[in-house]
């Protein structure tokens, strides 16, 4: 009696032993999927914070008359453009990555440009592929639509893509220059990201 109760037992042991392990659920998939989503979603906002700032100093200084009416005006802008890169700093995602490369097509104020290029040399490995097959015209018109859709929400109908928007000369200067800073193995630590 004793031998069909082991039989079993060990018939199920080695089965389980060299069974292939069981697939990923559906309900782990759908996770890993909308997870990733949510990353790219949180990155896209951040690069829309970007631009909102930069297309509300952009109408700023296009509707002022005067010097001191452009600063008035620019003062009301939001300030967030430090915030969206601190989020991304802060942003876990792989596509953080491509998104820096991205970032080479706006036109932003020096501290915020030196947090991009901290921040691309700081995730060097993960940004130089992208930096690297990085279409000047595709990423120059990526940003134009950027433009387009905040100003589809927002008042800022007088800014140009000019305004905002880097041009690809530009575009291939800075990318050349964070190449050239990440294979050098250059360090940055701005006070942000830390």
């Amino acid at each position: 009696m004793m031998k069909n109760i082991l039989l079993p037992s060990l018939a199920a042991l080695l089965a389980a032993c060299s069974a292939v392990p069981e697939p990923v659920s559906e309900d782990q998939t759908r996770f890993e999927l909308d997870r990733a989503r949510f990353e790219r979603l949180m990155v896209r906002a951040d690069e829309e914070l970007l631009m909102q700032e930069l297309a509300c100093r952009a109408q700023a200084w296009v509707a002022g008359k005067t010097n001191e009416e452009k600063n008035e005006a620019s003062a009301r802008c939001p300030d967030v453009a430090e915030f969206a890169m601190g989020s991304l700093g802060l942003n876990r995602s792989p596509a953080v990555a491509e998104s820096l490369a991205r970032l080479t097509a706006l036109r932003l104020d020096a501290s915020v440009a030196e947090g991009r290029a901290c921040l691309s040399i700081r995730r060097g490995k993960e940004v130089l592929p992208f930096l690297k097959k990085l279409n000047l015209t595709h990423v120059q018109g990526e940003c134009m639509a950027l433009l387009l859709n905040v100003q589809g929400y927002r008042d800022y109908k007088d800014v140009k893509p000019e305004n905002v928007c880097n041009t690809e000369a530009d575009i291939a200067q800075i990318r050349d220059e964070f190449i050239k800073r990440i294979e050098a193995g250059e360090q940055c630590w701005p006070w942000l990201f830390d």
